[in-house]
């Protein structure tokens, strides 16, 4: 048996193929490539072919008309001519410029049309465009422009045309209108002093290019309204900022301020209160209120000086039963300005209504309470001094100064000052013109000055003082002697004083003990008595030591007064000698220490010196005649003559020296008095205050005279 041999076998996705059946397989396979790649060949030209064939029968049908599937203003013009679709178009057109829509921008609204916006349609420009659709271009491309327009539809002309100036202008119109500043809040006061708050308003801008874009979309979809594209603009200052300053201000303004102390007040009324405030703003912080504390420690200065008050001493009267009030004491007051300010500005910010008043309040030395405290009981020593044939002013002075000094008392230890206790010697405080000397040049020459004769009053408490043994500290002598004033054979203790030229009279109590004065006037002569405890130390006071004399001339001179009236003659200067005076005292204490005081005067000689009225002159009235006159009847009498309108009697500005001009005489005085008898009582003016000036003191001058202190 013939056997052939096995054929070899393929293995394929798991299974096994005979190799007859490959070769069957294989063979159909490639014969299917081959006409694959033939029929590949023939198939592109043929389909150009017939792309091109179909264009052509487009062109063919629709040769001068719009391609299928074209739109215009939203209507289908496929199909028509050219002038088919303008005139179909045309009155669409007109209709869509005249479609209102409405613009609007936050609460502002307002209704436009196309046309007014700037859109431009033209029937005839929208036909054409229709119609060159699929005809224009690429021509490879047209054809597919056709197909996808048959397909897809197309559309042209759905916004026509704008104007960009057209619409910007009409925009920048509305925007006009729309816009507005950011404002600010704002806090004032109003006519009331009341704060006023105005809240923050934010602005708007409107952005005209892009809300012309906006416009023109909406118009594309057909929409009725369109938003303006605005921006927000945000104001510098907040409601945030001013709340705090807001909140501050009306506390500070709930009401007036009022400012007490004791029964006393004053009112800062809203408007007064109102001026002192102001508010700083600034932007991104909040505001401040400021308030002006210089202008506030101005009023507070006014307010200080209406409570200010220096503490008063009670003043007593020396009687049989003991001490009697005759002025109440009165505490010192004074306000810290600057503590009050900084107390009523935390007071205000803190929103109260009432301030009490930092007054410091200082109790006085001698309180009237006080007068068994005060140990009062005994005459230490008194002095007296006459003014008989003064002149009524000059009385009339003394009069109102010893008044004005009686019942002062000097505590332990504390000053006495003779200007600060009699107080303004000025007219407004009552006195009267007199006289004063003074100095003008080397000349020294007596001249009207207001509150004359208080030197005399000066002198008169010096002497007591001095031979008390009390603590002299300021002492000022007169220009010319006046023997009047010599004191217990002791010439050089006179006083002279004048508030104006800072002169003035001044010791200190050094004993443990209270210290009363008592000045009182009767039958022309002026008195003053010490009164306490007698201190115990002892007085020494050295015979006074005379040098460099100077006679006086002797001679009358007559002057011209103007302000005297007419005829009246007033002897104001009496010739005496100059000289130079040293008086020394000691005061010993009980332990035997001594303390001593050096007086020292420097006189200048006077003249014999009378005034002569010519106020009011007659109209046949020679002044010069009259002193002529005057001066030849004394040079030929030797002594005083009566002028025409004269009084009856010579008058005499200081109190007369009878007899032949004194010397100072050096004699040693005797022992320290201390007077037994209780004063006789004081006389008190009773005139009414007038005005003049001191005789024998550096005065207030006429506008003539120049004043110098001695």
């Amino acid at each position: 048996m013939h056997h052939s041999a096995t054929p070899t076998r393929t293995v394929r996705n798991g299974e096994v193929h005979p190799p007859h059946l490959r070769a069957q397989r294989r063979q159909p396979r490639r014969r299917s490539t081959h006409v694959q790649r033939r029929s590949f060949r023939w198939a592109l030209p043929l389909a150009l072919g017939g792309l091109a064939a179909l264009a052509l029968i487009f062109e063919l049908a629709y040769w001068e008309r719009v391609a299928p599937g074209v739109r215009a203003l939203n209507v289908d013009v496929g199909g028509l001519t050219r002038q088919a679709v303008a005139g179909r178009l045309r009155p669409l057109a007109a209709e869509a410029l005249d479609r209102p829509i409405t613009l609007a921008a936050e609460r502002w609204e307002r209704a436009a049309t196309p046309r007014e916006l700037g859109l431009r349609m033209d029937a005839d420009e929208l036909a054409s465009a229709a119609f060159a659709i699929g005809r224009s271009g690429n021509p490879l491309l047209r054809p597919v422009d056709q197909v996808r327009a048959l397909l897809f539809g197309r559309s042209v002309g759905a916004l026509g045309e704008y104007d960009r100036g057209s619409m910007e202008a009409y925009l920048g119109r509305v925007a006009a209108e729309v816009n507005r500043p950011p404002q600010d809040a704002a806090l004032a006061l109003g006519a009331d002093s009341r704060p006023r708050f105005s809240p923050a308003r934010s602005g708007l801008e409107v952005d005209v290019q892009a809300s012309a874009r906006a416009i023109s979309q909406a118009l594309a979809q057909r929409q009725e309204r369109a938003e303006l594209v605005a921006r927000t603009l945000e104001p510098s200052v907040n409601d945030q900022q001013l709340q705090p300053a807001r909140r501050e201000l009306e506390a500070m303004l709930a009401g007036p301020l009022v400012l007490s102390f004791q029964e006393q007040q004053w009112r800062l009324e809203l408007a007064e209160l109102a001026r002192l405030l102001s508010l700083e703003v600034q932007p991104g912080v909040p505001a401040r209120v400021w308030l002006d504390e210089a202008a506030l420690r101005k009023r507070i200065e006014q307010i200080a000086g209406e409570l200010k008050r220096e503490p008063r001493n009670a003043r007593f009267d020396w009687t049989r039963s003991g001490l009697k009030v005759i002025r109440e004491s009165q505490d010192g007051r004074d306000l810290d300005a600057a503590q009050a300010t900084r107390v009523i500005v935390d007071t205000l910010r803190a929103g109260e209504r009432r301030v009490v008043l930092p007054v410091r309040v200082t109790p006085p030395a001698v309180a009237s309470a006080e007068a068994e405290r005060l140990g009062i009981r005994e005459l230490i020593d008194q002095g007296q001094t006459s003014y008989a044939g003064s002149i009524e002013e000059k009385k009339y002075n003394i009069q109102l100064a010893a008044e004005r000094l009686n019942g002062v008392v000097v505590p332990p230890g504390q000053l006495f000052s003779f200007n600060r206790e009699v107080g303004p010697t000025t007219l407004e405080a009552g006195f009267k013109w007199g006289y004063g000397i003074t100095t003008s040049g080397k000349e020294v020459k007596t001249v009207p000055s207001v509150a004359g004769g208080i030197c005399q009053v000066a002198t008169t408490l010096f002497q007591p003082v001095f031979w008390s043994g009390y603590q002299l500290e300021e002492r000022h002598w007169h220009l010319y002697w006046i023997p009047a004033y010599t004191s217990r054979n002791v010439v050089g203790l006179d006083v002279t004083v004048d508030e104006e030229a800072q002169l003035d009279f001044q010791f200190i109590n050094p004993t443990p003990h209270y210290l009363l004065i008592q000045a009182w006037t009767a039958n022309d002569e002026l008195h003053f008595a010490l009164y306490g405890q007698k201190p115990a130390w002892k007085v020494e006071v050295d015979p006074p030591v005379v040098t460099n004399r100077v006679p006086p001339e002797e001679e009358m001179v007559f002057e011209a007064a103007p302000t005297l009236a007419w005829g009246r003659r007033l002897q104001v200067e009496s010739a005496r000698e100059g000289f130079d005076v040293v008086v020394v005292r000691r005061v010993i204490s009980p332990d035997g220490e001594a303390r001593t005081l050096r007086l020292k005067s420097s006189y200048s000689p006077s003249h014999n010196v009378t005034l002569v009225g010519t106020k009011g002159a007659p109209a046949d009235g020679d002044v010069r005649a009259l002193l002529d006159q005057l001066r030849a009847a004394q040079s030929a009498l030797n002594k005083p003559v009566r002028g025409e309108g004269q009084p009856a009697s010579d008058e005499s500005a200081a109190a007369p020296t009878p007899g032949p001009t004194p010397s100072p005489l050096t004699t040693t005085p005797s022992p320290r008095v201390v007077p037994s008898a209780t004063p006789s009582p004081r006389a008190v003016p009773s005139a009414t205050p007038q005005a003049t000036a001191r005789p024998t003191s550096p005065a207030t001058p006429i506008p003539t005279a120049t004043r110098r202190a001695p």
